[in-house]
């Protein structure tokens, strides 16, 4: 059985000193532990050297391959031939694996199988979107033939087909397979760009048995590191290597008689990458990549291409812009201000329906009130930017009474209540509300779970009269009530607060950190990119905070909601709560505690991109990093084999 055998993981390095104590650490965490680590360092100049040696002087398991640097290709091989592993993967040194990513490729891993492909994640500034692949799938005899002639380029589908994926890295192989394919690899050692396409096109031609995992295993493939500001000698770089590995994949797919278009495909892909980019850079960089791509027939014969395939109506839209248009002002209106122009037809559209709707649900009045809250729902992000400076003015001087206290431990007591808040109460809540309050209760156990609503609030608050009697009126919407009730229900009472949309799949007690601080949340790997002000990132997570009793911070917070209203009227933004942390951030309030919150590498947003997806249980460590956080409105319609019928409707621990 496949099970016990070692797997030689190659890492090809060239000064990658920003990434590599994220990636080494992912890969010595590994559950599997039969496994070798291939650190190849191509010649490097920076500190990647130093790193390197600083892991493999506590892990046994690496083996480092220093070489004069070669290019990508060059060093991928030395790392195949160093491999002395039953199987192979491989890992970019600036992404990163999960601790489960060998392990679930061996549960799945058989005698005879040349190549497990799975989906994978496409991680942006810590914040995670799957990529599945087609099917769930084997691939033998002619299959695989017809897999490798299509792998790229295929008319049932939009962009790069998702049947496969081109990459090495999100691939578990034998590594007699890779070996083989490494003796004609070696033919390419000069492509620097596109190198993956020709490893995948030689691989599939040594494969008799190619296996599809339709879920995403835990490869975090990082967007964030691919910076768009370019110069113009970068953009005539990445042509150049562009047309150098189309040559090469044509020249390739022609000696084999296979199909040629799948090099066009290449083609265009590698220009749209720098292409979207230029886009956002400079107009006089652009203006010279188009002026180059205006006389490419190469490119203008692979838009024709795609444009031939493409299904989606935008697709269709964009490719044919990059068509006909003459001047590239004249594309940058179509693909920019033409979009944009959508967006905003879009949003009115839905901003209209929503009115309409609640017109015949509230009465006009109530309605419009409604809107107001909606609209300002909209604007948040730009709101809590623009207003930021003036929210501190106002904010600093209610602050200031605070400022040189700190909560004495011993005074202010942990609680084991637990909040969680749904206006209307939770008999009649929407779907996805009762689900996530069913995980609260079955993950905090021999805790005090207290479900809030209208009915039952004022006998754990003692929010002012004032406040009260505006939200009462509807002045003040049920979203920044939530937010304030958290902050008096927490200085009150002591406990966690858990927002009604946040789903458990597994133990995670806040209050447990409590234990030598007043007060707790969790940063997250997508929170810190949320909000930036004055040198200082967003470290909390508001909808997820616990505090002990009369705590210093959430006193200060709570009294931060009652006076600002009282002189104001109005809580200004929609994100006033994410104002009020920042400001009790940069003036370290109680001790800055907010400097000291734990921080964790998932993503809580992962879980709703996925759950009418078939489940798989690849995605379990993943999802259960860290509490994940829904929307109510989620329509239960999911199919029985779907994500959301095994968390919710069968309520299973996964």
């Amino acid at each position: 059985m496949a099970k016990n055998k070692m797997v030689s993981i190659v890492v090809p390095i060239y000064n990658q000193e920003n990434y590599l104590n994220t990636s080494i650490p992912s890969l010595i965490n590994q559950k599997y532990e039969n496994i070798e680590i291939i650190l190849v360092n191509d010649g490097s100049t920076d500190k990647s050297s130093e790193i390197i040696l600083k892991y493999a002087a506590v892990d046994s398991r690496i083996k480092i391959v220093n070489k004069e640097n070669g290019g990508l290709v060059d060093a991928t091989l030395a790392g195949i031939k160093s491999a002395e592993g039953k199987y192979i993967a491989f890992l970019d040194p600036d992404d990163r694996i999960g601790n489960d990513f060998i392990s679930n490729f061996m549960e799945y891993m058989e005698d005879g199988i040349d190549c497990i492909a799975a989906g994978f994640y496409r991680e942006k500034n810590g914040r995670l979107d799957p990529y599945f692949l087609y099917e769930d799938s084997v691939y033998e005899g002619n299959a695989v033939e017809e897999l490798r002639n299509s792998y790229l380029y295929n008319k049932n589908f939009d962009g790069i087909p998702n049947v496969l994926f081109v990459s090495r890295w999100n691939k578990l192989y034998d590594a007699q397979c890779v070996k083989k394919t490494a003796e004609k690899f070696a033919m390419y050692k000069g492509i620097s760009l596109g190198e993956d396409t020709i490893f995948t096109y030689l691989m599939l031609g040594n494969c008799k048995k190619v296996k599809t995992i339709k879920a995403p295993n835990s490869y975090f493939y990082n967007l964030s590191n691919q910076n768009s500001m370019m110069k113009n000698t970068a953009v005539e770089n990445h042509l150049n290597r562009s047309r150098v590995a189309f040559e090469a994949f044509f020249k390739l797919l022609k000696a084999d008689n296979n199909n040629i278009l799948q090099a066009y495909a290449l083609y265009y892909h590698l220009i749209n990458s720098i292409f979207n980019r230029a886009l956002q850079s400079d107009y006089s960089t652009f203006k010279v990549l188009y002026k180059t791509l205006r006389k490419d027939d190469i490119y203008k014969k692979s838009v024709v291409v795609l444009f031939e395939s493409a299904k989606g109506l935008r697709s269709k839209y964009l490719l044919c812009a990059k068509r006909i248009c003459i001047f590239p002002n004249m594309y940058l209106f179509m693909t920019s201000g033409m979009l944009r122009c959508a967006k905003g037809l879009k949003r009115f559209i839905n901003s209209t329906k929503v009115l309409l709707k609640n017109i015949s649900k509230k009465g006009i009045a109530e309605a419009f009130r409604a809107h107001k809250f909606y609209n300002s729902r909209l604007r948040a992000f730009e709101e809590i930017q623009k207003e930021l400076p003036l929210l501190e003015e106002r904010i600093m001087p209610i602050l200031e009474s605070y400022l040189n206290k700190k909560t004495i431990l011993e005074d202010a007591p942990v609680s084991d209540k637990v909040f969680v808040f749904w206006w209307d109460g939770f008999e009649n809540a929407p779907y996805i509300v009762q689900q996530c309050l069913k995980s609260v209760i079955k993950y905090h156990k021999g805790m005090d779970v207290v479900k809030i609503s209208k009915n039952n609030y004022k006998n754990y608050t003692d929010i002012n009269p004032v406040i009260l009697a505006d939200f009462e009126k509807g002045k003040i919407s049920v979203q920044t009530f939530s937010d304030i009730l958290r902050f008096n229900l927490l200085k009150n009472n002591g406990g966690t607060w858990i927002d009604a949309t946040i789903f458990f799949t597994k133990e995670y007690r806040l209050a447990d950190y409590l234990s030598d601080k007043p007060f707790e949340t969790v940063e997250f790997a997508s929170s810190r990119y949320f909000l930036a002000y004055k040198n200082n990132v967003c470290s909390w997570s508001g909808y997820f905070i616990a505090s002990r009793k009369n705590s210093v911070f959430v006193s200060a917070v709570d009294s931060v909601f009652e006076q600002y209203y009282l002189k104001y009227r109005t809580y200004s933004i929609y994100f006033f709560i994410d104002a009020v942390m920042m400001i009790s951030k940069l003036c370290k309030l109680d001790g800055g505690v907010l400097d000291t919150v734990h921080y964790n590498h998932g993503d809580m947003f992962v879980l709703m991109k996925m759950l009418n997806k078939d489940f798989d249980p690849m995605i379990s460590d993943t999802i259960g990093m860290i509490p994940q956080k829904l929307q109510w409105q989620y329509k239960n319609n999911a199919s029985d084999k779907s994500v959301a019928k095994k968390l919710f409707l069968e309520n299973e621990v996964v």
